[in-house]
């Protein structure tokens, strides 16, 4: 692997800085950057949101979540209101909040990162938000081309797209789970203008579902490690992803949002 070093200077003072990530952007190829999460952490959402900040800089850019299909007109009432009470309560009408089964894409930090993405539309930095998990069950390997089609249908044919999704989504490879290996969503969009980025944590917990009604605090099986904030690209031909977003810090489990009270 080698380590894409740093600009000498932030990019936006707004922004926070992510080490190597200036030069992703400065490869006009990358079309769609791939962000691949563990679910239900605080820490993760919030460096996808740094990212958009620093993607943003030079022209407004599209965001993809791994978020129902059928919350899409909820989410675009919510990016387009001015965030107060009533359009928070209006945003959790949303199926992903509503849901009984909470894994960690209905967590208080994706309700934060909705708000901050709000914040970005307001400042023209992101010109839409696309939501992609589709709204039929498909087989594993259908799904997958769902996901991905509905990505590229509400994609401008110049525009950036910054995706964040579950890691597993995130790999350019075939998967194995199940009886058949089946290739991810990543590998469904263009191989040529595609980046995919693992996202690494150094251990800590997550609100994660090991089962229909087993959803709480999990700690990671990973041993703790110590890196640096940043991107490693991955030299390696044919990996699963083609580097890694390290957080540079342990991850803290962020919990379902709860419905507001004044």
């Amino acid at each position: 692997m080698s380590l894409l070093l740093a600009a000498s200077a932030p990019t936006q003072a707004d922004c926070p800085t992510i080490a190597g990530f200036d030069q992703i952007l400065d490869n006009k190829k990358n079309q769609f950057i791939v962000l691949g999460e563990f679910h239900g952490t605080n820490e993760m959402p919030q460096i996808f949101g740094d990212a958009v900040c620093l993607a943003s800089k030079e022209r407004p850019i599209t965001v993809a979540l791994e978020m129902p299909e059928t919350d899409q007109q909820l989410i675009n009432a919510y990016l387009a209101s001015s965030g107060d009470f009533g359009a928070k309560q209006d945003f959790l009408k949303a199926q992903i909040w509503k849901n009984d089964f909470k894994d960690g894409r209905s967590s208080e930090a994706m309700f934060a990162l909705f708000d901050r993405l709000r914040a970005f539309q307001a400042a023209g930095k992101i010109q839409s938000v696309v939501a992609f998990q589709p709204a039929k069950w498909l087989s594993n390997a259908k799904y997958e081309r769902a996901m991905a089609e509905l990505i590229k249908a509400q994609t401008q044919k110049h525009s950036r797209v910054l995706v964040f999704v579950g890691n597993v989504h995130a790999m350019r490879t075939k998967v194995a789970f199940g009886p058949k290996p089946y290739v991810a969503m990543a590998g469904y969009l263009p191989k040529k203008s595609t980046l995919t980025l693992n996202i690494v944590d150094d251990g800590g917990s997550a609100w994660a579902c090991t089962g229909p009604k087993k959803c709480g605090v999990i700690t990671s099986q990973r041993p703790t490690q110590t890196s640096k904030r940043g991107v490693v690209i991955e030299a390696k031909r044919n990996a699963a992803y083609d580097g890694v977003l390290f957080l540079g810090a342990a991850t803290t489990a962020s919990p379902p949002q709860q419905p507001l009270s004044k």
